[in-house]
């Protein structure tokens, strides 16, 4: 079973217009509704990919009540502590405004989170260490609401720990940045997957020094501080993994089908972490799984409607395969 927790998700409010003009009113040809956060993503890629998973997190309001049953509605089980269910005016789950043009123009404006109480805080360890059994995957993702300590990510592992069986030979997966990341790696992570621009914020990466050897070397100073393995997501240019053992491994990017538009680059991180973590539950080896990691997150970047499906997923693996994976010298 792989376990995801979100503690800042979001309703998505996604709308589409031939234009986005400043000055002018904005007509948009399409809008949805949908259930973010990174780890909301995570569970839904596993879930499409027939691999077992439970989302958990903490919403609040009416927007987290429509949340839970949006990812009802996909055939998920989410266990999120839930607070002031009915509540339309007060706390609630953020909503997000993400507007994009035909040519490519993208906005997006992230609301703060609502308060994350402590005793659901304290709820949530309880459910956590109630679900999760030997063998299980937990993947800490995403930003923390406003006025939440760094250390929050920290603190729950803190009371799993304490919590006898809590995290024992229980895999960990971080997805994080800045000092929240930091703060998770005494726990010693199985993975965690910065992108290159947070691998430059948490260890002071310059730019223009970013070739291949470089990111690798930056990538070991995270492994000295207890992360396992680091899966670094370099959008277009592909992902470069510095495993526990062994040389780093550089992987390039999957071209886009000429019969596919122009996909939406968001969630695709999630989905690489989320085909990462199921081929390393199924067995695969490190340059297997980077590869099918690659995959998923490209059938989400060239996915329009959100999280890449399986049938997406299937299509772009023959050519998944053929990708090259080469070892990196640091």
């Amino acid at each position: 079973m792989i376990c995801t927790l979100t503690l800042n998700p979001a309703v998505d409010y996604i709308m589409k217009a031939p234009a986005l003009v400043p000055g002018e009113t904005n007509r948009a040809a399409s809008c949805r509704l949908a259930a973010g956060g990174k780890g909301i993503n995570v569970s839904l890629m596993l879930h499409r990919l027939g691999s077992p998973t439970i989302p958990l997190g903490v919403c609040a309001g009416m927007t987290g009540t429509f949340l839970l049953r949006e990812l009802e509605r996909e055939g998920l089980a989410p266990d999120f502590v839930l607070t002031d269910p009915e509540d339309a005016s007060g706390v609630r789950t953020r909503i997000n405004v993400k507007l994009t043009a035909e040519d490519g123009t993208a906005l997006e404006v992230n609301a703060p989170g609502a308060p994350l109480p402590e005793d659901a805080l304290d709820t949530l360890a309880g459910k956590l260490t109630g679900r999760l059994r030997p063998g299980d995957t937990l993947a800490l993702c995403g930003s923390l609401p406003s006025g939440s300590p760094d250390d929050t990510y920290a603190r729950l592992l803190a009371r799993l720990s304490a919590a006898g069986n809590g995290l024992r030979d229980v895999r960990l997966a971080a997805d994080t940045s800045g000092a929240r990341l930091m703060a998770v790696l005494p726990y010693r992570p199985f993975v965690i997957k910065p992108n290159l621009s947070e691998l430059k914020a948490l260890t002071g990466l310059v730019d223009g020094a970013a070739d291949d050897s470089t990111i690798a070397a930056a990538a070991r100073t995270l492994q000295k501080a207890g992360a396992r393995n680091v899966l670094v997501s370099l959008g277009a240019q592909g992902a470069l993994l510095v495993p526990e053992e062994g040389p780093a491994l550089r992987i390039g990017a999957l071209s886009r089908p000429a019969d596919l538009p122009a996909g939406d680059p968001t969630g695709a991180g999630d989905s690489m972490l989320a085909g990462f973590l199921y081929a390393v539950d199924r067995g695969m080896t490190l340059p297997d799984a980077l590869r099918f990691a690659t995959v998923c997150g490209a059938a989400t970047a060239f996915t329009a409607d959100g999280v890449a499906r399986a049938e997406d997923v299937a299509r772009l693996e023959p050519a998944g395969r053929e990708l090259r994976v080469t070892a990196v010298d640091v």
